[in-house]
């Protein structure tokens, strides 16, 4: 049956344990707050372990009547509890697209909660809006959109577009970042890893703290976040983009971006809210077989330090405060490196503090005050 499937509901919309919602190429939507009230203390949308919303073509979408970044009458939205919850769920639209839109007002909790696969195939989009009070209660963080630790969570689409855009409203404490990869401290050897994947889309992660003092993105040590690229198997040929005020890593995991389109790293305003090391430990990739990298933008004042060698296959800038530049930085295709520093440029690092700067034809500037204020 193709009809189109809608639940809607003033409380609570939960989808029980192992139980199946599908259409044959319909849409399904669940809306929650259909009058208009945020739910306190009790999640909008609930999608239980092993629960699966199926639509085999028609789009998928979770949300609500309250107004959000993205618009009026869209986000399922609660208070002192994630307003959408995915725990252990699955949604597959099989070429349509999937949107959620969870927002925590009042302090505090996720926006979107997240542990379960989301996929679609085709040209279909998977786009996440998670807005939160977030904080952190000692144990947990809590923000925009926060991956959970219990097992691992894969977002996957095939030509289509993948977006994951988490927002602080505001914070019970700055411990925490717009977006969560692991509500938690991990430890070593951990493997619940997260995939971001799409085979020929764009992949955009963007995590802004608003006007609160927290951060961007926050990554735990529960498993690497694969982005592009799976950790084996096919490789990407979409841009990748990550636009967010800053970034704390993981200690034991990393973040692992690769593809053959172009890479970049940016703030989500002018400039990083603080000092930016990348990659964070060696189990980071930044750009493997990416087609260019750029970090910054002409407008960064914040440091960077690059902590291990670049070899990219096309043009690499990186735009920031002071650069610090710790190994070696190359163009495999002849293109152009620009190190753009508004207060100085230095090479360091525990071997020899020379560094080769290399490019087969292209041109190489290296900029130590490009604000000229000396």
């Amino acid at each position: 049956n193709s009809a189109a499937i809608l639940l809607q509901s003033s409380q609570t919309i939960e989808i029980a344990a192992s139980k199946i919602i599908q259409t044959n190429g319909g849409t399904i939507t669940l809306r929650s707050n259909s009058t208009g009230a945020a739910l306190a203390a009790a999640s909008s949308i609930i999608l239980n372990s092993g629960s699966t919303l199926s639509s085999q073509g028609g789009n998928i979408t979770l949300g609500g009547n309250f107004t959000g970044l993205q618009g009026a009458g869209l986000y399922a939205t609660s208070s002192n509890a994630p307003a959408v919850l995915i725990d252990g769920g699955i949604l597959t639209a099989g070429g349509g697209n999937i949107k959620i839109y969870g927002k925590c007002s009042g302090s505090y909790d996720d926006g979107i909660r997240l542990r379960g696969n989301i996929t679609t195939s085709g040209s279909g989009n998977v786009e996440l809006y998670g807005e939160a009070h977030g904080g952190n209660n000692g144990t947990n963080y809590f923000g925009g959109i926060t991956f959970g630790t219990a097992a691992g969570s894969t977002i996957e689409t095939e030509n289509g577009n993948l977006i994951l855009d988490g927002y602080l409203t505001n914070t019970q404490s700055n411990s925490t970042g717009a977006i969560n990869f692991y509500r938690m401290d991990g430890s070593t050897g951990q493997t619940n890893h997260i995939n971001l994947l799409s085979k020929t889309g764009n992949v955009t992660v963007k995590a802004d703290r608003g006007t609160t003092g927290a951060y961007g993105m926050g990554h735990s040590s529960w498993g690497h976040v694969y982005v592009g690229s799976p950790a084996t198997g096919w490789t990407a040929t979409g841009n990748v983009v990550f636009t967010y005020s800053s970034l704390v890593g993981a200690g034991y995991n990393g973040i692992k971006v690769k593809t053959t389109g172009s890479v970049t790293y940016e703030p989500v305003g002018a400039s990083f809210a603080a000092a930016q090391v990348l990659p964070s430990n060696t189990n980071y990739v930044l750009a493997q077989g990416a087609s260019s990298l750029t970090i910054g933008k002409t407008t960064n004042t914040a440091n960077i330090d690059i902590t291990s060698a670049l070899s990219i296959a096309g043009p690499i800038t990186i735009h920031g405060g002071l650069l610090e530049i710790e190994d070696d930085i190359s163009s495999t295709a002849g293109a152009d490196i620009t190190l753009s520093g508004s207060n100085g440029f230095y090479t360091s690092g525990s071997s020899a503090i020379q560094r080769d700067v290399t490019t087969s034809g292209g041109n190489i500037l290296i900029e130590a005050d490009r604000d000229a204020n000396g």
